[in-house]
């Protein structure tokens, strides 16, 4: 969980900005959490900082809020994810806390990811790369059956 204000453009957690229109009543409000300093609890999956959620404590019900920049053909990415793309753009000489910049760095890793075959095309790949000695029907080549 991660406690944070709820501003009127919504809630930041990790530099990442969230926001929904289930956040905006709330904004510059305290939270009812006597404990929490007026922050509001915010559940998130690290395995996914595409979104996040809130539970609105006048209502009960919870929201899933988007980062403002993953719309567009973002995959979700995780916190391992976020730490190193910020480390390359700084790399870069590129800032780090620029939405639009994680968001381009992030759409370019995962189109280059995408872009990788999977195990089994590697492997077919490999095998149709044996030396043509190795086929059937030609010399030297290995029978398909034991009867050949």
């Amino acid at each position: 969980m991660h406690w944070t204000e709820i501003h009127h453009d919504g809630v930041r957690k990790d530099g990442l900005r969230y926001d929904d229109r289930s956040l905006r009543r709330h904004a510059g409000r305290p939270s009812p959490y006597p404990h929490a300093g007026g922050r509001w609890p915010i559940r998130y999956d690290p395995r996914d900082l595409t979104r996040v959620y809130f539970h609105d404590p006048g209502t009960g019900a919870w929201s899933t809020v988007c980062w403002t920049f993953a719309l567009g053909g973002v995959e979700p990415f995780t916190d391992v994810t976020l730490r190193q793309l910020r480390r390359e753009l700084r790399e870069r000489g590129g800032d780090p806390r620029d939405q639009q910049g994680v968001r381009d760095a992030l759409l370019d890793l995962q189109n280059r990811t995408a872009a990788v075959p999977p195990a089994r095309d590697w492997r077919a790949r490999a095998r149709d790369a044996e030396p043509a000695g190795s086929l059937p029907g030609r010399r030297g080549a290995m029978p398909r059956s034991p009867h050949e």
